[in-house]
């Protein structure tokens, strides 16, 4: 077997460990290929995934800022990939470039191996290409029990009022913007931070203090 390049397109991306965790999977399958990662600018992404196609990459994964953008950048969807909205995975066959969403099959797979099962009340953080992943996955894998309540917390509640308006299955969630946890902390059962808080080299803390959220663990 040939060796094949496969990577993850990302700006910034040195804080990934996608690297390693292929190479180890790599390497425990008695494959030779290798896996990169590269910084990509937005304004490069479909020159960088033609790039890759033309060189014959087996595939590639898209981290932020890229899973939304990358979904101008395929030839055909997967099914999770166009109800989702967001591209994680690329994969490069005769037909042309595949994109597929693995994060929320992903994001529920963790929290079940955690010991979580339906809540009534969940807070997203964030509203990127994980964070519409993470949403979908807790609608339709059963996470966020019947009548429960979603809020999803971005800065820019009004975009996403309007995603969850046209979407019947998330009469569920609702939209908040940051500025409201200020005088209204969030209380859920399960939070789920999709924002860059805690990224390798980024800051660790909200700027909104230790007093805007409050979760009650739960198992079984």
């Amino acid at each position: 077997m040939l060796p094949r390049c496969f990577g993850v397109l990302g700006d910034p991306v040195g804080h990934s460990r996608s690297p390693r965790m292929h190479a180890a999977a790599f390497a425990a399958l008695g494959l030779p290929h290798c896996y990169l990662a590269f910084q990509v600018r937005r304004s490069e992404l479909a020159a960088a995934i033609a790039g890759a196609g033309a060189l014959g990459f087996g595939g590639l994964n898209l981290t932020a800022p890229h899973k939304q953008a990358g979904l101008g950048c395929v030839d055909r969807l997967g099914a999770a990939a166009r109800r989702i909205g967001a591209v994680n995975t690329l994969c490069f066959t005769a037909a042309g470039v595949v994109g597929e969403n693995t994060d929320g099959v992903g994001f529920v797979a963790a929290a079940r191996e955690l010991g979580v099962a339906a809540v009534g009340s969940v807070a997203v953080l964030g509203a990127g290409g994980a964070a519409l992943a993470v949403v979908d996955a807790l609608v339709h894998e059963g996470l966020l029990r019947a009548g429960g309540q979603l809020r999803w917390v971005t800065r820019e509640p009004a975009r996403l009022a309007g995603l969850i308006a046209a979407r019947p299955e998330w009469s569920g969630v609702v939209a908040t913007g940051w500025d409201e946890l200020v005088d209204r902390p969030l209380r859920a059962e399960l939070l789920v931070n999709c924002t860059s808080v805690g990224m390798r080299g980024g800051r660790w803390t909200s700027r909104w203090g230790s007093g805007w959220a409050s979760c009650r663990r739960r198992r079984g």
